[in-house]
């Protein structure tokens, strides 16, 4: 039998630990019974009785493990969520860190200087469209140019006058030959120094061309400019003849 030192309670059950009422842990009666008489026989020994241990109720014991493991496990979320929050704040902070870092931000610097490289290509393709707008009018110009002289020449060959053509003389030379045709006149000139020597003779089948003074030889001292010599020829229809210049 068991006895509830408490509530003084008994139990036949001797299997049971502890009372079901205020959850005191139960002792043998018949312990009890032996110490309650060991104790009166000694009535001159002052006895000092131990107070009843307290027991403790098996649905406190329960509560508070249960509320020792609901604190536990709610610290340990609460710490696994801070972890997590801290986590993405450092990821958030280092891609942050990352993109406003010297290494990947746009440098303002280059921008500038790619912009003004952009614009200098564009203005050197411009110049380049315009530099080709130019040749092709120069182009035409030099073709409508071409064409008048052809034209005027045309003219004057229809008319027996050639346009005046400039004579040059070979590097380190002083003499030259020419030999061509002429229908009534033709005009020729050469660039002298002031105080050279100039003769030139010319000569044709019967004797038809000659210079303009009538003969076929001239000479004279020649000046810092072009000197002229103009030949005609005297017979009918275009002559072959040759001229020589000798400069010194």
């Amino acid at each position: 039998m068991k006895l509830c030192s408490q509530c003084n309670r008994t139990y036949p059950d001797d299997n049971l630990k502890f009372c079901l009422s205020d959850g005191t842990p139960l002792v043998s009666a018949f312990d009890t019974i032996e110490e309650a008489t060991v104790i009166k026989s000694l009535p001159y020994v002052q006895q000092t009785a131990n107070p009843p241990r307290q027991g403790v109720n098996p649905l406190l014991a329960y509560l508070f493990v249960g509320a020792l493991a609901l604190l536990v496990g709610g610290a340990a979320v609460i710490w696994i969520r801070s972890d997590s929050g801290v986590s993405s704040n450092d990821k958030n902070e280092v891609s942050s860190a990352a993109s406003n870092s010297p290494e990947t931000k746009p440098d303002k610097e280059q921008e500038r200087l790619n912009a003004q490289k952009a614009n200098l290509r564009e203005e050197q393709a411009s110049l380049e469209k315009e530099k080709q707008r130019l040749a092709e009018e120069r182009k035409k110009l030099e073709a409508q140019k071409n064409k008048s002289i052809e034209s005027a020449t045309v003219g004057q060959t229809i008319s027996g006058i050639l346009p005046t053509e400039r004579i040059k003389f070979r590097r380190g030379s002083v003499e030259e030959t020419i030999a061509g045709r002429i229908a009534t006149k033709r005009d020729f000139v050469l660039r002298t120094r002031n105080g050279q020597y100039l003769s030139a003779t010319v000569d044709s089948k019967g004797g038809c061309v000659v210079f303009d003074n009538g003969s076929t030889s001239t000479n004279y001292t020649t000046r810092a400019a072009d000197s002229y010599l103009n030949l005609v020829n005297n017979c009918r229809g275009e002559t072959n003849f040759s001229l020589t210049i000798y400069v010194r």
